[in-house]
């Protein structure tokens, strides 16, 4: 190949490279606000992102579930603690979810450590 070809595969290859490579501006990332055990699926992290706290994505960054939004002044959720649900609540996340939304009109709810051995559940509300 001789230089004249290369240079100008070299151009061309420059054109397709900086015109299908645009920067996406406004996007921030920060830790959700509704995960609440160490992240190793970046699937769940993202869709976790997507439906809870209306990101644009999500997923694990050092056992840390990071959520993206478009803009950087994305609303953060508030979480509150449930004022209807009794008892522990480790492993019952779904049912603390329902009851957040049905009985406390939240967004979402939550099972989160509250001390060393105590979980309750935690209710997130838009704006608050």
């Amino acid at each position: 190949m001789n230089s004249a070809s290369f240079f100008a595969l070299a151009v061309f290859a420059l054109f397709v490279l900086s015109s299908s490579t645009t920067p996406v501006e406004g996007l921030c990332s920060r830790p959700s606000q509704t995960w609440s055990w160490t992240c190793v699926k970046s699937s769940s992290c993202n869709n976790q992102c997507k439906s809870w706290e209306g990101a644009r994505g999500g997923s694990c960054v050092s056992g840390e579930c990071r959520c993206v939004y478009n803009k950087c002044n994305a609303p953060k959720l508030c979480s509150k603690r449930s004022r209807t649900w009794e008892g522990g609540c480790r492993t019952k996340t779904k049912e603390c979810d329902k009851q957040c939304k049905n009985k406390e009109n939240a967004w979402h709810g939550a099972c989160h450590s509250s001390g060393l051995f105590s979980t309750k559940c935690y209710c997130y509300f838009k704006g608050c």
